[in-house]
């Protein structure tokens, strides 16, 4: 996802009234200040009047101020950076990727071109082959000038696909990592075999895939069933899927893991943020809310658990109007994710000052739920503007769900589709610029 440049002050004040968090042991501060890997992100509508969110991942996260008898440390600390690990490259404008027929002939392209002098041993061919073409794709949208990794790393997980260190004080800044099991196909299909039911279809006859965990709840029935012909391509892989899952590529079952981790991640935006939702109709399809006599402002007074109550009458209304249905606008691929990673990594470098201040740091790249530990902990933790601010959590939403998280996700996620070429409003743009987001040359 992208990063964001912006006349705003992020986490201009500290707050931290003269009180620091206390850490008691080098262990615990690097534990505070450690990256998380995130999983993809990525965008759905509801076909009421297309509803855009979505998620997943990858991931950066959060730096903290030590307690005052560590300030010699901090200073030591934060005296180095490792910006110059990073490759500012100037390439041809219109870069051509050669076929590989060997891991040898991708690993040398990767060290001459794009000056990534580290890449695992253990890193799959396939997984190499998708980084070059996601770099070289970054590459001509931006006619050649960007911000390389130095290095390619493989990590375990289950949910995520790929994540860049953010941390411009560790010495592995700007390092990417991806996930293995995306390129295990016995991982993927227990991932595909345990997450969906056998295939169904619609009144229509139209393919519909489900999740095993239920559909027992209204929200559900909207978040959780997706009509596959929404999307030719997704269909496709769904029933290929079910007729013959033994003939699929693993590129073919990797996309379509990739696609309903995109799916699952939405269904959080239902009992997290409904106001975003409700903003969003109220922007998209105001005819909606009238004809459901739904009142915005009365909702935003109830508490979450009744505008959650709401939204899912509403969603019931929908369904049983024959109006509740996914809109699902592409596969999801991995090239998409590094796509989102290296939007941190322009951010980053675009935003050095921000990366330099730890507090600052965490206001921009600490998601909802580390925000929430981080005021609990600590006193002097104020919350961004960017989540309280529901206009511009709104405006994030056109994007994913995902970019509601934090200012750091918005802008990646925002990157991503940049990069893609898909379009984005002029009030994401205006956002995206408001917090200094790298533009595309």
């Amino acid at each position: 996802m992208n990063g964001i440049n912006t006349i705003t002050q992020i986490g201009a004040k500290t707050g931290l009234n003269n009180k620091k968090p206390s850490f008691k042991s080098n262990s615990e501060y690097n534990a505070a200040t450690n990256t998380a890997s995130k999983g993809l992100s990525k965008e759905k509508k509801i076909g009421i009047g297309a509803l855009s969110a979505l998620a997943i991942a990858g991931g950066i996260t959060y730096a903290i101020l030590r307690k005052p008898k560590y300030q010699k440390d901090i200073i030591k600390e934060t005296k180095k950076y490792f910006f110059d690990n990073i490759n500012e490259l100037h390439l041809s404008e219109n870069l051509k990727l050669p076929e590989f027929n060997t891991r040898e002939e991708a690993l040398k392209y990767a060290k001459e071109t794009f000056k990534i002098n580290e890449i695992e041993d253990n890193i799959p061919f396939e997984a190499i082959k998708d980084i070059l073409n996601a770099i070289t794709d970054i590459s001509n949208k931006n006619k050649g000038n960007f911000y390389c990794t130095h290095k390619i790393k493989l990590l375990h997980g289950d949910t995520a696909s790929a994540s860049i260190e953010g941390r411009a004080w560790e010495k592995n800044f700007g390092s990417l990592s991806i996930y293995k099991h995306l390129y295990d196909i016995k991982q993927l299909d227990k991932y595909l075999s345990d997450e969906l039911k056998p295939m169904l279809y619609d009144n229509s006859n139209n393919p519909i895939f489900l999740f095993k965990d239920g559909i027992e709840e209204p929200i559900n029935m909207v978040w959780n069933e997706v009509p596959a012909h929404y999307n030719l391509e997704l269909s496709r892989l769904v029933n290929k899927y079910y007729t013959s899952a033994d003939k699929m590529t693993l590129k073919e079952k990797q996309n379509l893991v990739l696609s309903l981790y995109n799916v699952r991640n939405q269904t959080s935006i239902a009992s997290e943020t409904p106001m975003t939702m409700f903003k969003y109709l109220q922007k998209e399809t105001p005819e909606l809310l009238g004809e459901f006599n739904i009142n915005i402002e009365e909702i935003e007074k109830k508490p979450n658990e009744e505008q959650v109550r709401i939204l899912k009458q509403l969603m019931s209304n929908l369904v049983k109007n024959g109006r509740g249905k996914f809109k699902i606008y592409g596969i999801k691929r991995m090239e998409d994710s590094i796509y989102h990673e290296f939007g941190h990594l322009q951010d980053a470098i675009k935003n050095k000052d921000i990366v330099k201040k730890p507090t600052d740091y965490s206001r921009r790249y600490a998601t909802k739920e580390k925000i929430d530990e981080l005021k609990t902990k600590y006193d002097w933790f104020e919350e961004p503007e960017f989540i309280k601010n529901i206009n511009e959590q709104t405006i994030a939403a056109e994007v994913s769900h995902y970019s509601t998280e934090s200012v750091g996700e918005f802008i990646a996620e925002t990157y991503e589709k940049l990069i893609k070429g898909e379009n984005v409003s002029d009030e994401v743009m205006t956002l995206y610029k408001k917090y200094n987001g790298p533009l595309i040359n």
